[in-house]
């Protein structure tokens, strides 16, 4: 598994959300190091350390959304609902299957976040630049 390193491409150009996208990444990529050191030890305090900062990230696209009466939102923040209930799913595998789950869940996280910033997130770019956000 190769970490995810960050890329122009994957610029909204609003400064404080592509600083949440590379804290994402970087948190999404300390997967490596447990799936190397620890196994299946140290995922359940990464769930909770993805958990905690995506919720993080989400709502402040959510609050931009809101303000600015983004006309995706509803199906944007469901995205990110379906998110939380996949990594509910692969939590559940952890907590109830042996195995080393940690190549599991940085596939999905890092398949999951590039196709959401270069397909979902992408789309509001130009939505957000009339609206003045950068």
């Amino acid at each position: 598994m190769k970490p995810i390193v960050w890329n122009e491409i994957y610029s909204v150009n609003i400064e404080e959300i592509d600083n949440q996208h590379k804290e994402l990444i970087q948190i999404i990529n300390e997967l490596l190091q447990t799936n190397h050191k620890k196994r299946n030890s140290g995922v359940s305090e990464f769930l909770k350390k993805i958990r905690n900062y995506a919720t993080t990230h989400f709502s402040t696209e959510e609050i931009y959304f809101r303000k600015f009466d983004y006309p995706f939102m509803k199906s944007h923040i469901e995205e990110h609902q379906k998110f939380f209930e996949e990594l509910r799913r692969i939590e559940f595998r952890i907590q109830n299957e042996f195995g080393n789950h940690s190549q599991i869940l940085f596939e999905f996280l890092k398949d999951w976040l590039i196709k959401h910033i270069l397909g979902t997130d992408k789309v509001y770019i130009s939505f957000f630049k009339e609206k003045g956000l950068n």
